[in-house]
């Protein structure tokens, strides 16, 4: 894949590149979040009783839609995280598979779900996609314990009461323990993709079919970015020049190595490759073979 870097920034121990691979503006979808707060995107319980892993959304939009694997959905019986990234056709209904965040609340607080704060972090991303890709090929469901796994260890490592077990509440403790850093990265217009590293680790990168999407998610993957800055002094960390080379021999090597389309979700739009790499788990969306949302992360 030829990308191209444009932006070096670097705090403490972290470091983001931004990078471009398009000409032109891409695919013409637009990030769900706004939809889904004008109500223009209704999500909500696919049955009154509810699914715990299966949500509805209806889209009465002209646009194509996409809800990514960090997206988080607020309120009805219980918050959920969108499992991997899809799709929305315009004026369509689809069901949407989602993993439970909030395990100890089973009970209405709204009728219909909110665009979350915040975005799932790497780390949990990372083991959602794992457990995702060993699911698909079982038939097993693994993926909604791991994540309830994941959220215990978290809220305990962390010293954290959440009554009912709520993701959400550690992502705000973990952002109010950084608040006071104000480490601001400044978003590239010409780009549409941000890799992140860890001095010289790559920890994610996230790639958007159209700049438009990459400017709506860049802030939230900027926050957890920032999450993720330790004071201490290192030798080890990434100079601009090694970071934009050893991106680009990254990306080339991911997308050579991506599986072939994943046919067990025979009502998504568009192509879902997994990655191929043990320890870079990730997936490529497509559509019409252009570019959605491509991820990966570092074990």
């Amino acid at each position: 894949m030829k990308i191209q870097s444009h932006s070096f920034q670097q705090f403490g121990n972290i470091s983001l590149v931004q990078f471009s691979t398009l000409e032109g503006e891409g695919l013409p979808f637009l990030p769900a979040g706004p939809a889904l707060d004008s109500g223009k995107l209704v999500i909500k319980e696919i049955t009154n009783s509810g699914s715990v892993n299966y949500l509805l959304a209806i889209n009465t939009s002209d646009d194509y839609l996409l809800l990514t694997d960090m997206d988080m959905l607020t309120g009805a019986k219980q918050n959920r995280v969108v499992n991997v990234s899809v799709i929305i056709k315009p004026n369509s209904k689809q069901e949407i598979n989602v993993s439970c965040v909030e395990r100890s609340r089973w009970d209405y607080d709204s009728p219909k779900f909110a665009t979350g704060k915040r975005v799932m972090d790497p780390k949990a991303r990372l083991k959602k996609i794992v457990s995702l890709k060993e699911d698909h090929k079982t038939g097993a469901n693994a993926t909604q314990g791991e994540m309830w796994e994941h959220i215990s260890e978290s809220l305990l490592s962390n010293k954290l009461h959440a009554p009912t077990e709520n993701y959400d509440a550690f992502l705000e403790d973990t952002e109010k323990k950084h608040s006071e850093k104000k480490i601001e990265f400044t978003p590239d217009k010409s780009c549409n993709g941000l890799a992140i590293f860890d001095n010289k680790t790559l920890v994610s990168f996230d790639l958007f079919g159209n700049r438009n999407t990459y400017a709506y998610y860049f802030s939230k993957l900027e926050r957890n970015a920032a999450f993720q800055v330790r004071d201490e002094k290192t030798t080890g960390k990434m100079k601009q020049a090694e970071a934009f080379y050893s991106l680009g021999e990254f990306m080339d090597y991911f997308e050579e190595k991506l599986e072939e389309p994943n046919r067990s979700d025979p009502g998504r739009t568009g192509n879902l490759r997994w990655s191929g790499i043990d320890k870079n788990p990730g997936f490529n969306l497509t559509m019409d073979n252009q570019l959605v949302h491509m991820a990966g992360f570092s074990k």
